[in-house]
């Protein structure tokens, strides 16, 4: 599975390697710096001839773009860096990597007004770096910073952003103003909120990671909780050449109310597709004609009339006391009945439980039925 990180918990990886481990932060810049480089001379396969606009903030963004800049300058490629800062402001890491393109001669403007970015020729690049901002904002940008990325989003030209496209909130996928819409962002060490969940997730574009040389034992720290299921993490048991029905687990699904009888038929193939041996499924018996219509290989079992309202109704109870696992929530509905039962159920229920939709709106104010192994 695929580790999400906080800006925070970014940091502090960062911090262990720099301050535990003692791998200086001119390592991590230039690790992160090449890595992008590559990424980009293996996606779009420059010849070498390319004029390329990198814009820098004044932060550790900022000296990732002056490493990529470097890069792409030694491998043939016409650089100009655009600075979004005062020289004296640029400071540690960042303005080491400064001086040393200063010292290449790399051409440099200073850009702090409107006026200036009118100057820059449009049609000049074929290729920008966005490395104004990266991580560490929360709010809207504004001022001159957004005129920036206005200008930016304006060029006919790919762009790629390093680490998160600027005015996005690595923390969030709320878009607040203006972002820079990258064609292709390289993030270091692993995704952040804003790369993996819409709306932000439009203005990544592509998304790459570069190993910057964190060690895994970090990358992998327990206390990071987001995580996103990958196919290689998706194992289905083999299932032996003389398997029948009941030796590949039974299933019953409480599912489906009036208007959502789709919820409960796809559950009900779902669980048939992914291998389980028997699936039972508990309906409302008002819409058991249209499942038994709708449903071939799943057994219905009807139960109540209308809706799902007593935990304590017989053909329940038999769902429950047969199944190997029980299934509950799609398109059970919000009634209060609906949702006591639910409650009931998972109250009492000593079996593995897939809990969705109506059902986990049901334990909003239950949250301690969901830690109980």
């Amino acid at each position: 599975m695929l580790k999400i990180v906080t800006s925070g918990e970014m940091r502090e990886m960062d911090r262990f390697a720099i301050k535990e481990l003692g791998i200086p932060g001119m390592v991590l810049m230039e690790n992160a710096g090449k890595g992008t480089f590559m990424v980009i001379e293996n996606q779009f396969e420059p010849e070498g001839e390319e004029t390329v606009y990198v814009f820098c903030g004044k932060g550790n963004n900022g000296g990732d773009g002056y490493v990529i800049g470097r890069y792409l300058w030694n491998a043939g490629m016409k650089v100009k860096f655009f600075v979004a800062a005062a020289e004296e402001d640029l400071k540690g890491d960042a303005r080491a990597n400064y001086d040393i393109i200063r010292k290449l001669e790399i051409p440099v403007e200073f850009i702090s007004e409107k006026k200036q970015l009118n100057k820059i020729d449009r049609n000049g690049p074929d290729l920008v770096v966005d490395a104004l901002l990266g991580t560490g904002i929360a709010g809207a940008v504004y001022g001159f910073m957004k005129d920036i990325i206005e200008f930016i989003n304006k060029l006919n030209c790919p762009v790629i952003s390093v680490d998160v496209p600027s005015g996005l909130n690595a923390d969030s996928p709320v878009v607040k103003g203006e972002v820079v819409m990258a064609d292709m962002t390289v993030t270091m060490a692993l995704p952040k909120i804003c790369h993996v969940f819409y709306p932000a997730k439009k203005y990544v574009g592509e998304l790459y990671i570069v190993d910057i040389g964190i060690p895994q034992i970090r990358l992998n720290d327990p206390a990071v909780k987001i995580q996103i299921v990958e196919s290689p993490d998706i194992e289905l048991p083999d299932r032996a050449p003389d398997a029948h029905k009941y030796m590949c687990g039974k299933l019953s699904i409480l599912a489906g109310s009036a208007g959502y009888t789709g919820a409960a038929a796809l559950t009900s193939q779902a669980a048939l597709y992914t291998g389980a041996g028997m699936v039972i499924l508990g309906i409302p018996a008002s819409l058991n004609p249209i499942m038994e219509t709708k449903l071939t290989e799943v057994i219905t079992r009807p139960y109540g009339r209308e809706i799902l309202d007593s935990a304590e109704d017989e053909d329940v109870q038999f769902l429950l006391d047969w199944c190997d696992v029980l299934a509950i929530g799609p398109g059970l509905g919000r009634a209060d009945k609906t949702q006591k039962a639910i409650v009931d159920i998972l109250r009492n229920l000593d079996k593995p439980v897939i809990i969705d939709a109506d059902a986990l709106y049901a334990l909003a104010e239950y949250p301690s039925l969901l830690n109980t192994p």
